[in-house]
């Protein structure tokens, strides 16, 4: 799910809210007419009352007392409280909040790892096979990185011994052709002093690439360290 994708659903998502809100504020607002008064509420009413006299003007004070005017501002001062406690002001709360909530559910969804995993191949390297039909020149750092973003520890471990085996090209240790064997390598690393070592990795690469085995993060940086070593050792020798 592209981020393309989640606006347009918060955007769909908001605008159902506003239809909600139309039919809430529509239905709020009939249910506040008042009913029609009875006989009996209009009686009560009008009771005392003498119509026929003429209504007397009362004097407008254009100086309204002091504690009049702080009564006036603060009665008008009052309508985000009377707002705050209304309930459509809630509701549009709870839409606000739900709103967020499902923007942090999506954020959450696109950054989780098989998301990110899809990403990464979408911008996926080449093959192995290609990388091998051109090892001495393939970015392989580049291919290893790739590998670990994507959590591909398999294939990492597989990296790491290619790495290797060009470095013993370039030392003129072994002489590399993609047809030769592992144990091709074997044999030509044989009269040398590290062959020990060699013979190990190599076994440990055999198990972890043709057997079938999963290769947990903590078990990839014990191999790495393995192989760093290993390189060391190379450059150091004198042969």
């Amino acid at each position: 799910m592209g981020w393309n994708r989640s606006y347009k659903i918060i955007i769909l998502h908001l605008i159902s809210w506003i239809f909600i809100l139309q039919g809430y504020s529509l239905s709020y607002i009939v249910a506040e007419k008042h009913e029609p008064w009875s006989n009996e509420v209009w009686e009560r009413n009008v009771a005392g009352k003498n119509y026929n006299e003429s209504p007397q003007k009362e004097k407008v004070n254009d100086k309204l007392p002091q504690n009049e005017l702080h009564q006036n501002y603060t009665n008008n001062g009052n309508w985000f409280t009377r707002l705050a406690g209304s309930a459509l002001f809630r509701v549009i709360i709870i839409v606000i909040v739900f709103s967020l909530l499902v923007y942090t559910l999506l954020k959450l969804w696109t950054d989780a790892p098989h998301i990110r995993n899809k990403k990464l191949a979408k911008n996926a390297l080449p093959s192995l096979e290609g990388i091998e039909e051109n090892l001495e020149e393939a970015d392989l750092d580049r291919f290893l990185n790739f590998s670990i973003e994507a959590h591909d520890h398999k294939t990492a471990v597989r990296i790491l011994y290619l790495i290797l085996i060009r470095h013993l090209h370039e030392k003129k240790w072994i002489t590399w052709k993609k047809d030769k064997t592992n144990g091709d390598f074997l044999s030509e690393m044989r009269h040398r002093k590290t062959f020990k070592e060699f013979r190990e990795l190599t076994f440990a690469f055999e198990v972890v690439w043709y057997g079938d085995v999963s290769v947990t993060e903590l078990e990839y940086i014990q191999l790495r360290d393995h192989f760093r070593e290993y390189r060391q050792q190379i450059d150091e020798a004198i042969e």
